[in-house]
């Protein structure tokens, strides 16, 4: 079940564009991996303290915090800058993970699913995993096996991320039973985060 307590963070980040009338058709899974031998706490709120910052020009659409915590950064209808020449049409999912040698939680790839599950539901997107993006760019793919990801030396999400599980969870493999993911929480969490978005921007 989601609860609501896991949707308790906004920061809206300077750090996002225009889709160009693009609509998603992509996840990218990321890792934040900052290199610091910080906690997951403290990689978490660093993370969030450089998608604030203007001069990064680095953001994503979300967090998964090492506890399961849902860190909205970016609406779904802009880019977030986290994959170059894929942002017009993929959403950015960062999973906090200090350093390469870090090992995700369980609790924290659960929640992905599930938010990977409503993210497919939503904007019709393919339940399967990609080995690239290079032909078929509708599904979900590490960044470290986009061509951007490649050319650039990324190794995000990397060798310890449990992509069988995962996929299991993602796509209802009934040998985990997580049973319907409440998704409600959701859409109530976004509703605020578009008002917020709107007052910031001077619309309200």
């Amino acid at each position: 079940m989601i609860r609501e307590e896991h949707i308790e963070e906004l920061i809206p980040s300077s750090n996002y564009g225009s889709r160009e009338g693009e609509e998603p058709r992509l996840i990218v899974i990321h890792s934040t991996r900052s290199g610091k031998l910080w906690t997951p706490d403290e990689e978490l709120h660093s993370t969030m303290n450089w998608f604030r910052n203007p001069a990064s020009q680095r953001s994503a659409h979300f967090i998964v915090g090492y506890e399961g915590e849902w860190i909205y950064c970016v609406p779904w209808d802009k880019e977030a800058y986290h994959a170059e020449e894929l942002n017009s049409y993929s959403i950015g999912l960062e999973f906090v993970q200090p350093t390469p040698v870090y090992e995700y939680s369980d609790i924290q790839i659960r929640r992905g699913a599930e938010a990977t599950i409503w993210l497919c539901g939503l904007f019709d997107i393919p339940k399967r995993r990609l080995a690239s993006d290079f032909g078929i760019v509708s599904g979900i793919v590490g960044h470290e096996s986009t061509d951007q990801g490649q050319g650039d030396g990324k190794s995000d999400p990397g060798d310890l991320f449990p992509w069988a599980k995962f996929m299991r969870l993602v796509q209802g493999n009934p040998v985990i039973t997580l049973g319907e993911p409440d998704t409600s929480g959701i859409e109530t969490a976004w509703a605020r985060i578009n008002k917020a978005i709107a007052v910031l921007e001077g619309r309200e």
